[in-house]
This record gives structure tokens, sequence and C-alpha cells, in this order.
């Protein structure tokens, strides 16, 4: 259009098994990364069962979606954002990436490869399926 207006925009998902799509929907969100769980509820409640095996590219990879699969009992292949550009030497030598820290789960603390202790932060992500479970 060229005059600062935007145009409406659907977003098609279509999940393939075995060659032949088994499920489509049709909807308004802006990206991937949300639409995921809504389409697997809906596959599940069109299909009568649910597919054990869930494989997406790069666009479908949130801390929502995993949340989501694990308790499920559904197993994410899911190629992470930062695929590429991860097996890179500068990437891998990046000590502030925290990929490249250790963490100690118990004292809540990443360990830069120099030794510098830092605490970590609470995931959001967590708090907000922590509050949706009560």
């Amino acid at each position: 259009m060229g005059n600062g207006q935007l145009k409406p925009a659907y977003n098609l998902q279509y999940g393939v098994d075995s060659e032949y799509i088994t499920c489509l929907t049709i909807g308004f969100q802006p990206t991937d990364t949300t639409t995921l769980i809504s389409f697997l509820k809906d596959a599940e409640k069109y299909l009568k069962f649910k597919y054990k095996n869930i494989t997406t590219d790069a666009r479908y990879e949130s801390g929502e979606n995993y949340l989501f699969l694990e308790p499920n009992g559904q197993l994410s292949c899911i190629k992470p954002a930062n695929y590429e550009i991860c097996k890179n030497h500068k990437y891998k030598n990046n000590i502030g990436r925290i990929e490249n820290m250790e963490y100690d789960a118990e004292a809540n603390i990443y360990t830069y490869r120099n030794g510098k202790k830092v605490k970590g932060r609470p995931c959001p992500l967590l708090k907000k399926q922590n509050k949706q479970a009560m």
C-alpha cells in the first residue's frame, strides 16, 4: 500500500503426518510462536488423539511452547532460533552469553568461565505458569 496502513494478515498452520495433511487452521496471529499451542489443542479436538512427537522449525521456539509440550507428554523437536549462529567460533567464546555459563540450580547462580558468579533472575514464564495452576 505504501501509505503507512497495514494490510490484514492471516496465519495458516497445517499439520502433516506421513505426507498427508491432517489438520489445518487459519488465524490472525502475527507470528508462529503464538500459534502452536492453539493449533495442537484444535488438532487433538478434531483428530481425537494427541501426537507424541512435535517437529517444527525455528519460528515456533518459545518458552511457552516448551512449557506446554512437556507436561502434555509430547516430545518437542523444535530447531533453536540461534542454531546457525551458535555454531561459529565467536559465539562459542563469548563469555557474556548465558549458554556459555555454568548454572547451579540449587543456588540459582550462573558462573562465567573466568570464575565470576552472578545470581540468576526468576523466569517470568514459570511465574505465569504457576499462577495459572493455582
